[in-house]
């Protein structure tokens, strides 16, 4: 299509790309390279071929793109114990530019994300700020979390992909057509968006995708991918180019989530044997629970008999896991002792944890009361 002018090969143009997203996931797939004219066999001068010329660039459709991802965080070996899963949902197509080497997106009218189409046709001013937006603004169309937008469901374009390495939780999903995708992580335990979506409370109410471990809450953002691509993600943070700038149908990419400890439940159980009548039977615990050597709980708390039998107190979603929690019957009535021992102690708490305490009566009427006082620190 291109040919030489006064003997001279003229050299293609190599054109700039732009880094997007908050991981460079997506890549601005315009402005790439440019060739003015090539040689062509005979060595005549034939004149490059003009826009007007060329013809109608066509929506591509071949499947032929693949993408690989990983789950990154800084506890990597537990985020697989989150059995994160990926939909991928199509939200743009893609045309092959046919004066350049580069694509453009194309977003069908009828599209639930069509509010988009004038947005990344602005090329120009697709960068890293505006994917990020845009990304959230897709994922709210898919999800069906913003009001604004009454459009059908969004159905992913394929469930979650098939793990190759039950170690790394890498998951590839293949045989894609080649357009913008946007990619949603979440539990595998969670198949509805309002289980797994979460929306700050502030002006930028920015959505995040939820999934958990028994230790751990991970928040994902929404990314969007282009496929092809001349980027991958290596590492969350990491970019790299392809060796020689060429479009790469396979493309790997990292999340790295935001993570905080999950909170768990603690229920302290009483067992009385025998309870005398004159007087309620009032039993009092201290409950101190530290992580790293700092306390980040502390309480004290009670339970009542008004006859024998087993009672129980439940504290919910006050102490992070992974605590060393120490649970002590510090005050027994009047007129009953401990057959138990007088401290518990947790060395690793989880998700839901019980002690068991164990009183009698010591024949012995005392009278007597208790006064309940709390205390609680707060983990910062």
């Amino acid at each position: 299509m291109f040919a030489k002018n006064n003997g001279t090969t003229n050299k293609k143009k190599a054109g700039a790309i732009a880094l997007l997203l908050s991981l460079g996931l997506a890549f601005s797939p315009a402005m790439l390279r440019a060739a003015d004219a090539e040689e062509v066999p005979g060595g005549e001068d034939i004149a490059p071929v003009t826009e007007e010329q060329a013809p109608a660039p066509e929506i591509l459709t071949e499947a032929n793109c693949s993408l690989l991802v990983l789950p990154g965080s800084d506890k990597e070996m537990d985020v697989n114990n989150a059995s994160v899963v990926y939909d991928l949902y199509k939200v743009a197509d893609l045309t092959k530019d046919p004066m350049y080497d580069t694509y453009h997106f194309v977003v069908d009218g009828a599209s639930p994300y069509a509010a988009l189409a004038e947005d990344l046709a602005d090329e120009a001013n697709l960068d890293s700020n505006k994917y990020k937006e845009l990304a959230q603004e897709a994922a709210k169309t898919a999800l069906l979390v913003n009001p604004q937008t009454p459009v059908a469901a969004a159905q992913p374009v394929t469930p979650a992909g098939t793990s190759l390495d039950s170690d790394e939780g890498a998951v590839r999903t293949e045989g894609l057509t080649p357009g913008l995708y946007l990619l949603i992580a979440h539990g595998s335990d969670m198949t509805l968006p309002a289980e797994y979506t979460e929306i700050t409370e502030d002006e930028k109410e920015e959505l995040s995708t939820v999934a958990r471990s028994e230790t751990y809450k991970y928040n994902y953002l929404p990314e969007l991918v282009c496929l092809p691509n001349t980027h991958e993600i290596v590492e969350p943070g990491q970019v790299i180019m392809t060796s020689d700038g060429s479009w790469k149908n396979d493309i790997a990419v990292t999340l790295k989530p935001s993570m905080e400890l999950r909170w768990g439940d603690l229920t302290i159980t009483k067992d009385l044997d025998v309870y005398e009548l004159k007087d309620p039977a009032t039993f009092v615990f201290e409950i101190t629970a530290k992580l790293d050597g700092k306390v980040v709980y502390n309480d004290v708390v009670s339970i009542k008999f008004s006859t024998s039998g087993v009672q129980s107190r439940t504290i919910v979603g006050k102490i992070p896991v992974t605590s060393e929690v120490t649970v002590t019957e510090i005050y027994s009535g009047a007129n009953y002792v401990l057959v138990s021992d007088p401290t518990k102690t947790i060395p690793t708490f989880v998700l839901s944890n019980t002690v068991d305490f164990e009183n009698t009566y010591d024949d012995k009427y005392h009278g007597g009361g208790s006064i309940e006082n709390r205390f609680a620190y707060d983990n910062g």
